[in-house]
């Protein structure tokens, strides 16, 4: 079961990984296998996050499950809680709450630092501080943080992956707030250029990149 909700995430088919991710819970729930269930519900708070259409509310009671096992299990400063903390900062800030976001951001920051310094993780999570501090006005901010994230992405990705898409195209808009628009520009037209590699001319999120360049 987990297989395949695991190829219903990368099919983007939130619905179907979330109902998956369900039965998986009760399974781990009967066995009383408190890792799996905790490694469970950070799943689902994950998809919880990236499906438009689940509550908020929802997310964030998956990823304080997680984090509340985690915590039992292991201890305050575990690595296993990076990605609960992560999720649930990602949550927080789609609920505009960016504060919050940013205090749990830090938190999983924090704990990456201390433990395995993995790549990937540091990337999502300083991109994802940057968007907060980007709400909350402080551009300065947030532009260290892009640009922290922006340096790990293009160490471990390759020039089209659309992770780097992602950081350019914000950092285009950053600057455009900031009135640098050479910068804007450079950065746009980059984040552009690997949708229409990834996705092609015609998509949608081509099109939508295309409005910022």
């Amino acid at each position: 079961l987990h297989d395949v909700a695991i190829l219903y995430q990368y099919l983007t088919d939130y619905d179907q990984a979330l109902n998956l991710y369900k039965k998986i819970l009760n399974i781990y729930q009967d066995l009383d296998d408190e890792q799996e269930i905790a490694n469970t519900y950070n799943n689902m708070c994950w998809i919880s996050n990236a499906s438009a259409r689940i509550d908020n509310e929802i997310a964030i009671n998956y990823c304080n499950q997680s984090i509340y096992l985690q915590k039992k299990l292991h201890g305050e400063n575990h690595e296993r809680l990076v990605e609960p903390l992560h999720n649930l900062g990602r949550s927080l800030a789609n609920q505009s709450k960016y504060f919050k976001s940013i205090e749990y951001l830090q938190k999983a920051l924090s704990i990456e630092l201390n433990h395995q310094k993995r790549d990937v993780k540091l990337s999502g999570i300083y991109h994802n501080l940057a968007v907060s501090f980007s709400w909350l006005g402080n551009l300065y901010e947030a532009e260290k943080f892009y640009l922290k994230s922006l340096e790990i992405k293009e160490k471990i990705y390759d020039q089209n992956n659309i992770e780097l898409a992602i950081t350019y195209s914000s950092l285009g808009v950053l600057y455009g707030h900031l009135k640098r628009f050479d910068l804007s520009e450079e950065y746009n037209l980059k984040g552009l250029e690997i949708r229409k590699n990834v996705f092609g001319k015609l998509h949608l999120e081509t099109i939508r990149s295309q409005t910022n360049s």
